[in-house]
């Protein structure tokens, strides 16, 4: 079973990179869990940002020039773990955010987010994975995203929209506690 949906999501990424590289717009596909701890992400007191710049902040708006705006509305720790991932984590981190389609085509939602513990990329983790795509100017509410994290330490979630042939990024530090 794990294998079967390992090979779907592997063809529908294979799919979205030749749609992306013929139409020389991206697209995104989506990660979705439901919340299921109590726990609340809040934010280190950050500075207001300007508008170009590479940091944002939870609850805020980021947004990528004709392609999303993307706001990670919060962060928590979650017991719920897949039962049959072989892998063991210590934690996981599941990550909600909302996604606005800026694009004149459809959006795929849910390879947005990158998790760094320590600048050490964090690994995905599969729970409650569901794929979405959304219409020009259209939004996606409670998208969520999982992440194993196996070592303590500051954490910093990268946003770019996937499959963006810009190397425009934004970074959100993250204090969950």
């Amino acid at each position: 079973m794990k294998k079967l949906i390992l090979i779907v999501i592997g063809v529908f990424v294979l799919g979205c990179i030749f749609i992306g590289m013929g139409s020389h717009k991206s697209g995104t596909k989506t990660t979705s869990t439901e919340n299921n701890s109590t726990k609340t992400e809040q934010t280190d007191n950050q500075k207001d940002s300007k508008k170009d710049s590479n940091e944002g902040q939870v609850g805020s708006p980021l947004v990528f020039d004709k392609e999303a705006e993307i706001t990670i509305k919060n962060a928590v720790w979650t017991d719920e773990r897949n039962v049959v991932e072989d892998k063991q984590v210590k934690k996981v981190l599941l990550v909600t955010y909302d996604v606005k389609n800026l694009k004149d085509k459809d959006y795929v939602v849910g390879t947005e987010l990158n998790l760094y513990v320590n600048g050490k990329k964090a690994e995905s983790y599969p729970i409650h994975v569901t794929l979405e795509t959304i219409s020009a100017g259209r939004v996606l509410e409670g998208a969520t995203r999982a992440f194993a994290v196996n070592e303590d330490g500051p954490l910093e979630l990268e946003v770019k929209p996937a499959m963006s042939w810009k190397n425009d990024k934004k970074i959100v530090k993250l204090d969950v506690k």
